[in-house]
């Protein structure tokens, strides 16, 4: 009992601390932001602070690692079945996207704070060696695929980085936009021989 109540209020102190530490960041650039504003806004000492981060970037570093720990947990579980290729990749993209819209301030603060873009990328590359891997058939040594691949990679970064950190998040659901970045990718990156099943939208 004692310990779910301690592991209840350290979670509600890290918490804390974080929603202080996304005002700090979303006001000013990373580098400009204190520990003691951080603990100040959240009314937390710095001691405390001090057994959770070590400074502000190791608190934003925390973060960004929380979030792909959760994409990558939601990946798997959405692996879970055989389904067609781009069945499965819309799939993914709707749990990814959903993911993102419920965690919308973190990524929105995160992605724009020196417009970092490594999360963003670390998920869509999971992303597509969950679906397409190499052993389907994509030949990453052919010049023409890997161009592809790359074209694919930063052009579903740049949509999802536009959906996230503007006001079209609220006229596009992930629905929506899982749609169309199927269709980009489809259109645009042959990934084998036989190309996976099409599915209609």
């Amino acid at each position: 009992m004692n310990n779910k109540t301690e592991s209840r209020r350290v979670k509600m102190t890290k918490t804390l601390l974080n929603n202080s530490f996304l005002d700090c960041v979303s006001e000013r650039p990373l580098d400009k932001v204190t520990v003691t504003e951080i603990c100040e806004r959240a009314d937390v000492n710095r001691s405390t602070y001090y057994s959770y981060f070590e400074d502000p970037y190791d608190q934003y570093q925390k973060l960004e690692e929380e979030l792909g720990t959760d994409i990558a947990a939601l990946l798997a579980a959405t692996l879970f079945g055989e389904v067609p290729g781009n069945e499965k990749l819309y799939k993914l993209f709707t749990s990814v996207l959903d993911y993102i819209m419920e965690k919308r301030r973190e990524f929105k603060v995160l992605l724009s704070c020196n417009l970092d873009l490594s999360l963003l990328k670390d998920i869509i590359f999971s992303l597509w060696d969950a679906v397409f891997p190499p052993e389907d058939g994509a030949d990453i040594d052919d010049v023409e695929q890997r161009f592809r691949y790359l074209y694919c990679s930063s052009g579903c970064i740049s949509l999802i980085f536009q959906w996230v950190t503007s006001d079209d998040i609220n006229t596009l659901d992930s629905d929506h936009l899982a749609r169309m970045l199927v269709d980009f990718t489809r259109n645009n990156y042959k990934l084998a021989k036989t190309p996976p099943p099409m599915i209609n939208f």
